[in-house]
């Protein structure tokens, strides 16, 4: 019998990656979790599945966060390494409003955090010669959305790490791709305006994003069945490009 999967999911502490820790932990995954707080919900799956799952507290943005969680992940086990790099940070407003400030703290999580774990992930996944990692995107880094131009411009940053990192490492059995789901209603999606979510949507061919649909798919980037997906982006927003107008 093959040894446990071990799972890193950042942003854990509710919304889809919540659900993706759920989801992985049902499965019988070892879990890596990392968020800056501990919700009650979260609580309640770290104390059902103590002995599966370790919580690392901290700042994606930090690197010595991402340091912690490849130290936990490398203890949890011989198994598989998977990253689902989840966390994210909207802070929206227009163009001319957006400070320096505000634009970097966006780019901070969403982009160099996804990138500093990366950086730590890799060696542990160079030593098993085998790795995986999905990097949550968005609709907003291909379409753009009015009123988020840090997020919208660091999502879009992930697809050039996804592909540089699946050319670098691909002689050590490391994959990556980036999954862009549509307007979710939980997390950050989930704060987006019922007007502009109806408009959104009406450009869709399957005008109904569903969270469960988007932990699947990531779910299943997570294992060896995903391997022949590598250096790619999935969009998952029911083809919002081929709706009416």
């Amino acid at each position: 019998m093959s040894a446990a999967r071990t799972v890193v999911i950042t942003g854990a502490s509710g919304g889809l990656g919540l659900e993706l820790a759920r989801w992985c932990a049902d499965r019988g995954d070892r879990l890596v979790l990392n968020s800056r707080t501990v919700s009650s919900e979260l609580a309640a799956l770290l104390e059902r599945d103590r002995d599966r799952i370790c919580h690392v507290a901290g700042d994606i943005a930090a690197e010595e966060t991402s340091q912690r969680i490849a130290q936990a992940a490398g203890a949890a086990g011989s198994g598989d390494l998977a990253v689902i790099s989840n966390a994210g940070l909207s802070d929206d407003s227009l163009t001319v409003s957006t400070s320096a400030e505000r634009w970097n703290r966006t780019l901070a999580v969403n982009l160099t955090g996804a990138f500093l774990l990366t950086k730590h992930m890799l060696r542990p996944m160079m030593r098993r010669r085998y790795g995986r990692f999905a990097y949550v995107g968005s609709i907003a880094a291909t379409h753009g959305n009015p009123g988020q131009v840090a997020y919208s411009a660091s999502k879009a940053g992930l697809h050039g790490l996804t592909m540089t990192v699946a050319q670098e490492y691909a002689r050590y059995g490391v994959r990556t791709v980036t999954v862009e789901p549509g307007p979710l209603p939980v997390g950050i999606g989930s704060r987006m305006g019922a007007q502009g979510r109806a408009k959104l949507l009406a450009h869709s061919l399957q005008p109904h994003v569903e969270t469960e649909s988007t932990v699947a798919v990531l779910g299943f980037l997570t294992t060896r069945q995903a391997d022949y997906l590598n250096a790619t982006t999935i969009e998952l927003n029911g083809g919002i490009r081929y709706g009416a107008t």
